[in-house]
Order: structure tokens, then C-alpha cells, then sequence
């Protein structure tokens, strides 16, 4: 069992303590986990990458749904 939580996750702290459920704050959320995926995947259990896919899938559909304007 790891101590703490692997360094390179740690990219999605700023994004996750300013998410504010604006367009903005979905796309760095988005941009975040993109970056955990690309930076730490090395990192992480076979569960967390599986975890972060699906939390991309959710903040793209997200952005997705936002009316025209708030894009």
C-alpha cells in the first residue's frame, strides 16, 4: 500500500480546489486529468487509470452539454 498520493496525481489539485462549475473550470478540471493520465500513469494502480478515463469522459461530456454561450 502506497503512503500518500503518487506525485504526478498531484497535477489535479489546482484544478480540482478551483473547480467552480463554469466552462472554465470544467476545462481545467478536463486539462488536469488529461495531465495526470499523460505525466503519471506510471504511478498509478491499474484502477485509478481506469478512474481518471472516466472522469476525462465525464468532463468532456460536460463541455459537451454546455449551451453555445458558456463555451
Amino acid at each position: 500500500m502506497r503512503p500518500s498520493m503518487p506525485a504526478g496525481a498531484l497535477r489535479i489539485l489546482p484544478a480540482y480546489l478551483g473547480f467552480n462549475g463554469l466552462t472554465d473550470g470544467w476545462a481545467g478540471l478536463n486539462n488536469a486529468l488529461r495531465n495526470v493520465q499523460l505525466f503519471a500513469r506510471d504511478e498509478l494502480t491499474q484502477t485509478e487509470v481506469d478512474t481518471v478515463a472516466d472522469l476525462i469522459s465525464t468532463a468532456t461530456s460536460a463541455l459537451n452539454r454546455l449551451p453555445r454561450e458558456q463555451r
